[in-house]
């Protein structure tokens, strides 16, 4: 086992830095120093043997990476990106009023085709009293089938009264 195994075993083992059997330490060696220097020189063991490996396309890859890089950072004009959702806006707001001019035109147009007097159950027609304290109302059922008068305030109605 080489002395870079053995080091990196006792790195593992969680044993870095001690001293082989029989060595002592100095009474005036800071403990935190010495096992910073034993890192600093463990992790200088470490970068000289572990050399990442090569890559034989590195600069296609290089190159797709910037591009990926590229895509997701904001283009020059971003400036007038900022306008897009406005602009989203203003369309769906105006398709949604053309919708409803449509379907308000179709509406009204069948509510035109009903206007008739067939659509109405009765017919509010002209009728007048003499005594202007009574309110007098006609109603009249569509094709002339029947008539309603209705009279309003009067307690008692003679018989010699005439309504037009």
């Amino acid at each position: 086992m080489s002395n870079f195994e053995q080091r990196y075993m006792e790195w593992l083992d969680g044993r870095p830095g001690e001293k082989p059997a029989g060595a002592s330490r100095e009474p005036g060696e800071d403990p935190a120093a010495v096992e910073a220097a034993e890192w600093d020189r463990l992790r200088g063991l470490l970068r000289g043997a572990m050399q990442p490996a090569a890559m034989p396309h590195g600069e296609f890859l290089n190159h797709q990476v910037l591009a990926a890089i590229a895509r997701e950072q904001p283009a020059a004009g971003a400036g007038r990106g900022a306008w897009r959702p406005l602009r989203r806006l203003v369309f769906a707001g105006a398709m949604l009023i053309f919708a409803a001019a449509v379907l308000g035109v179709f509406t009204l147009a069948e509510e035109r085709a009903h206007a008739g007097g067939e659509r109405f159950i009765s017919q509010v027609i002209e009728a007048r009293s003499a005594d202007p304290k009574l309110g007098a109302y006609a109603f009249t059922a569509p094709g002339g089938k029947g008539t309603v008068l209705w009279i309003q305030d009067a307690g008692y109605i003679p018989a010699n009264e005439k309504i037009k």
